[in-house]
């Protein structure tokens, strides 16, 4: 990380590994976990394998859906039914709502427009 931005490292301290917090801890010596930083750090694992499941899950949804919106609308042609498609719209959705995260490329927050003539008439003063 430091290189990249162009940093020298003069010093480095490592002061935690994710929950597990080193305190005073000497050079080249070592303490045993307690069993509550032990089982929230397999916790915090866990939490983070599930994100990047449903991230790759994510990255699938977007790559099929894109596919599919490409094939119907440039090339009139189908490669799935609309109810496919929903099913899989609805998932991706979810796992947005879920995560929090929305990737590059998803197709829920495609840029669109509203029609001019649906929009409502609004008076000006002096019009």
């Amino acid at each position: 990380m430091c290189e990249y931005f162009g940093y020298r490292v003069m010093k480095l301290k490592r002061i935690r590994i994710m929950n597990i917090k080193l305190g005073n801890l000497k050079s080249g010596t070592y303490r045993n976990v307690t069993e509550e930083e032990y089982n929230e750090l397999i916790k915090g694992i866990e939490v983070n394998m599930d994100i990047n499941a449903k991230k790759q899950r994510m990255k699938e949804l977007i790559e099929v859906l894109d596919k599919a919106a490409k094939a119907y609308y440039a090339e009139s042609a189908e490669i799935m039914s609309n109810a496919e498609y929903d099913k899989l719209y609805d998932e991706l959705e979810a796992l947005e709502k879920e995560t929090g995260i929305v990737l590059a490329g998803s197709l829920t927050k495609k840029v669109g427009y509203e029609v001019l003539s649906s929009l409502p008439k609004k008076a000006h003063k002096g019009a």
